[in-house]
């Protein structure tokens, strides 16, 4: 799973190459312009909460933004998470872990069939 910074780095590549500006990307994702601004200079990290809006705003899966792939990564739902909030250097919302989760389960069986 990627780390905020690699998160941001990827929304940044995708946001150039598709010339969006923050204010498209907020009038897309129906965020403020002042927060997504935040989120792209990182002074607060990526609402993870949100990561199906702005796949959808940049037209990959949340799976690609969360640097989630099947490449002989066999972990479970539970270790990613673990992984996650230690990573992070900080507890998840429990409305972030159940969006982590369903995105997480959705992925994998979908790579499983």
């Amino acid at each position: 799973m990627r780390t905020n910074d690699e998160i941001i780095n990827y929304l940044t590549q995708l946001k150039d190459e598709q010339n969006l500006s923050i204010s498209e990307i907020a009038r897309r994702v129906g965020m403020a312009k002042s927060a997504v601004s935040r989120y792209f200079n990182r002074t607060r990290e990526f609402p993870v909460n949100k990561v199906d809006d702005f796949a959808k705003v940049f037209h990959v899966s949340s799976e690609e933004i969360l640097g989630l792939d099947n490449k002989g990564n066999d972990f479970t739902v539970d270790e990613a998470i673990k992984n996650m909030r230690s990573y992070q250097g900080r507890p998840i919302s429990d409305s972030e872990k159940e969006v982590l989760k369903d995105i997480i389960k959705g992925y994998l069986d979908r790579s499983n069939k």
